[in-house]
C-alpha cells in the first residue's frame, strides 16, 4: 500500500445503498491484523492527520512523537504542554529537578539541596 493510496470507502447516510440496517452515518470501520492478532491501527497511522482537538487522551503522546517526526523544527515544549503531557521547565535535569521541587514537594522537603543530598545516598 502506498502513501495516498484508497484503501476503503465507507457506507453513505442511513438509508442509503451501502449504509447497512442499523448505520449512524458515514464512518469507517478498520482493523488490522498481525500474524493472527488485532493490533491498534494508530500505532502505525500518521496522527497528525486528525485534528489535534480529535485526539484522545489515550493518543496524545504518540500525536506528540508524530508532530515532531513530520517538523522537527516544532516548539516541543508549547507542544507537550498544549496536547496536555507532563511537562518540567528547565533546560538541564537539576533545573527541571528544582522546578519540580519548587511546585510540587511539601514545606518539608522543599529544599533541593536537601533533596539532592539525601536522594543520592
Amino acid at each position: 500500500m502506498k502513501q495516498g493510496q484508497v484503501f476503503a470507502k465507507s457506507g453513505g447516510e442511513p438509508g442509503t445503498p451501502g449504509s447497512g440496517n442499523i448505520t449512524t452515518g458515514p464512518h469507517l470501520h478498520m482493523e488490522v491484523y498481525l500474524k493472527e492478532s488485532v493490533i491498534d491501527p494508530l500505532r502505525y497511522l500518521d496522527m497528525t492527520v486528525f485534528p489535534e482537538e480529535w485526539v484522545t487522551k489515550k493518543y496524545r503522546y504518540k500525536y506528540y512523537l508524530d508532530r515532531l517526526a513530520r517538523d522537527p523544527e516544532t516548539n516541543w515544549k508549547d507542544l507537550k504542554k498544549s496536547i496536555g503531557l507532563f511537562y518540567i521547565e528547565g533546560d538541564t535535569e537539576i533545573e527541571r529537578q528544582q522546578k519540580l521541587i519548587e511546585e510540587y514537594a511539601g514545606k518539608d522537603f522543599s529544599d533541593w539541596e536537601t533533596w539532592a543530598t539525601y536522594s543520592i545516598e
